[in-house]
């Protein structure tokens, strides 16, 4: 994508404008490109359109947007990364950590006192595990 006007007299931003204004403001970029203050679906160009949550998942990595979804070609993690994520303790964590998303989403505030609490422990657990490791 690049600055400018197109052919239609629409303003296009660069990505690198794009990323300038989110530092200016102390915005994630993320969710500025993803509508997530606005609600409103988002043109991708086409017919092509999606919600703030596809757009944020689709950042992520978690998932692909337009044509082609049964080829995804999803975010890759690092040999570092895939490795970190198969530690037990950080794979738990992760795991709370989308519930506390799932509780919050839902409005369930139970739940999400439940996951608080279950993070709270895993990482004290985890903490108390790496300094044991270290004294020995």
């Amino acid at each position: 994508m690049s600055g400018g006007w197109d052919h239609t007299g629409n303003r296009g931003v660069s990505i690198d404008d794009a990323l300038a204004i989110a530092a200016a403001l102390s915005v994630n970029p993320a969710h500025m490109l993803s509508g997530t203050f606005t609600g409103e679906p988002i043109e991708l160009g086409g017919k092509l359109r999606a919600t703030s949550p596809e757009m944020l998942e689709w950042f992520r990595g978690h998932t692909n947007i337009g044509p082609g979804l049964d080829r995804m070609h999803v975010y890759a993690p690092s040999r570092q990364e895939r490795d970190a994520r198969r530690d037990p303790a950080v794979a738990h964590m992760l795991k709370m950590c989308e519930t506390l998303v799932d509780a919050t989403a839902a409005e369930d505030r139970t739940r999400r006192i439940d996951a608080w609490e279950a993070i709270r422990l895993n990482a004290q657990f985890a903490k108390q595990d790496l300094e044991r490791e270290e004294a020995v």
